[in-house]
């Protein structure tokens, strides 16, 4: 792994050294093609235009090559990567003793500037990794002690020519002394950034868990709190009301959760085509009905009506955490100016043409932010409100769930004249829509106040016990199991299981796609229930495992909704 990890930042160092498509390629090539044709052109040199020509297909493929290697991750390509930089740096000094050979002293000082040159660039842009730079430095020392040579048959054994030897001689050294400290300085630097990254990740995860830690905190106090009183209390009513406010914390923790995963790209999305138009007309009613009279909520409508490809409700509690925002800003009054539209470019972001796009726009009149917040601003728990007027995890959040849906998001603000928010979404194609999943309908033995049983999957034991209690209290046969390698072993000897509900992380090598997967090839009518508390984005990055599965129960699972759900599905036709 780490040898792969090395070989990779070495493919990605040679892509980014004068990468191509810059101004440092263009000028590369160009100032090479204008000394080639002004050598055939004033001197009838056709051999530099050859030379030229082959250096400048090399150092297309190579850079195309990397490029191609580094966005993919293929490691494979690194021996052809690397033949490439060396056979380039060969063809480089191949001009380079043509130049020499030119008659005119002018043209040899012009060669060994061109050597000069060539590792003062190895200095900048390959003093990185070992084989990296040997592949460019072999070439070039080869060159000075081909100039050497040169010297030597031009000039035989004067004392011009000893002279003229021993600089060269001298140099080669030098620069294989300096290449080398420029490598090490290069490692130095690479070192003292790791650790600094390191740090801040450190830091951010300190951050994280301070907050989290507050917030659960108080969530768990209020639920011990009312558990303790409800063991005091005798009236019915108040023992009523204790519950409810022990539910509304649990529901608070819930949430809490559902923000951080959201912020960590790791919420289940359910994405769908969403027409912008209607979720703005719906948006706006909710803005008008909420804020105060002093904010005016202004919607710019135009002709085009994008359908976006994302999660309608998760789309919905961004769109609701940005406006909050907006609100704050503008405590005594101001605008709130919604816009949506096709981006008219498909734009880059983080090095990559993104498909075509659709943009929401949210901009208020508020009191803005400064430099230093607006680096802040999607950093967890960082927040310019009071202690216990906000969490920090509103910006991270939509930042989160807009990446995640491969999207991007982008905050530009002016201290005293407002903020915008511009969410950026890509096109619903039908490509990118999930086909309907068909359900093979249940057995007809599965009537109400008939023999159902479930097949409960779930590694927690607290948490399988209270999920077997409550669906035997319906009158159901629980089989429960811990892990899914004992349910698949259970269903291969006793396959009479109507409905599955299963945990997604699972110990032991079945994992609860895996058993749904089983489940839906070998079973046929079996409903299957997939639940989870964290749902890994690449396994859900297509939405395959959610399609398969019948329904996806985010934790924690409220019990009465437990039972809806799973009424639902048996006696669904």
């Amino acid at each position: 792994m780490e040898k792969k990890a090395s070989r990779y930042a070495q493919i990605s160092s040679i892509a980014n050294a004068e990468p191509i498509g810059s101004l440092l390629f263009y000028t590369h090539l160009g100032l090479l093609l204008f000394a080639a044709l002004g050598a055939y052109f004033l001197f009838g040199h056709l051999e530099f235009v050859a030379a030229y020509s082959v250096y400048a297909i090399l150092l297309t493929a190579e850079k195309k090559c990397a490029r191609a290697a580094a966005n993919t991750g293929k490691t494979s390509l690194y021996p052809t990567v690397l033949s490439l930089l060396f056979l380039r740096a060969v063809a480089f000094n191949v001009i380079v003793l043509l130049v020499w050979r030119l008659d005119g002293d002018v043209f040899k000082m012009a060669a060994l500037a061109l050597l000069v040159t060539a590792t003062i660039n190895i200095m900048v842009f390959h003093a990185t990794y070992r084989p990296v730079m040997a592949c460019v430095v072999a070439p070039i020392a080869s060159s000075f002690a081909a100039i050497a040579t040169l010297i030597i048959m031009e000039e035989s054994w004067t004392t011009a020519s000893v002279g003229a030897v021993a600089v060269v001689v001298c140099v080669v050294p030098y620069f294989g002394l300096a290449l080398s400290a420029a490598q090490n300085q290069w490692q130095e630097l690479s070192s003292t950034k790791d650790a600094l990254d390191q740090a801040n990740r450190l830091d951010a995860i300190g951050q994280v868990a301070s907050g989290v830690s507050h917030d659960f905190n108080n969530i768990l106090g209020v639920i011990a709190g009312n558990l303790h009183l409800l063991e005091l209390e005798h009236d019915p009513n108040e023992r009523a009301a204790l519950i409810q406010s022990a539910n509304e914390a649990v529901e608070g923790g819930a949430s809490l959760s559902r923000q951080l995963l959201t912020m960590g790209k790791q919420q289940a999305l359910r994405p769908e085509a969403v027409s912008l138009s209607a979720l703005i007309d719906t948006f706006i009613v909710f803005c008008r009905n909420v804020f105060p009279a002093s904010i005016a909520v202004d919607a710019r409508y135009t002709e085009e009506d994008p359908t976006v490809y994302a999660d309608p409700n998760l789309l919905q509690s961004a769109l609701l955490n940005v406006a909050l925002n907006a609100k704050t800003a503008m405590k005594d009054g101001g605008t709130l100016t919604l816009e949506y539209g096709f981006e008219k470019t498909r734009s880059k972001w983080k090095g990559k043409l993104q498909p075509k796009s659709a943009f929401i726009s949210v901009s208020d009149t508020g009191v803005g932010m400064s430099e230093e917040t607006i680096k802040k601003s999607f950093e967890p728990f960082f927040s310019t409100k009071p202690i216990g007027d906000g969490s920090g995890l509103g910006l991270p959040m939509v930042k989160g769930f807009i990446e995640q849906s491969n999207g991007h998001i982008f905050l530009s603000s002016i201290e005293g004249k407002g903020t915008t928010v511009r969410l950026c979404l890509p096109v619903a194609t039908e490509r990118s829509q999930p086909t309907e999943p068909t359900t093979a309908p249940i057995s007809t033995a599965v009537q109400k106040g008939s023999f159902v049983r479930i097949l409960l999957v779930e590694d927690n034991r607290e948490l399988r016990r209270i999920l077997r209690l409550m669906l035997e209290r319906l009158a159901y046969d629980v089989v429960a199991f811990e892990s899914g390698d004992e349910a698949a072993g259970y269903l291969s000897s006793d396959p009479t299981v109507h409905l599955v509900l299963c945990d997604f992380d699972l110990p032991g090598k079945l994992q609860g796609d895996d058993l749904l997967a089983l489940v839906k090839a070998e079973y046929r009518g079996m409903r299957f229930i997939l639940m989870s508390g964290f749902a890994p984005t690449e396994k859900f990055a297509d939405t395959a495992a959610l399609s398969k599965a019948d329904l996806f129960l985010p934790k924690p699972i409220k019990l009465a909704d437990l039972q809806v759900h799973v009424e639902g599905l048996l006696d669904a036709p």
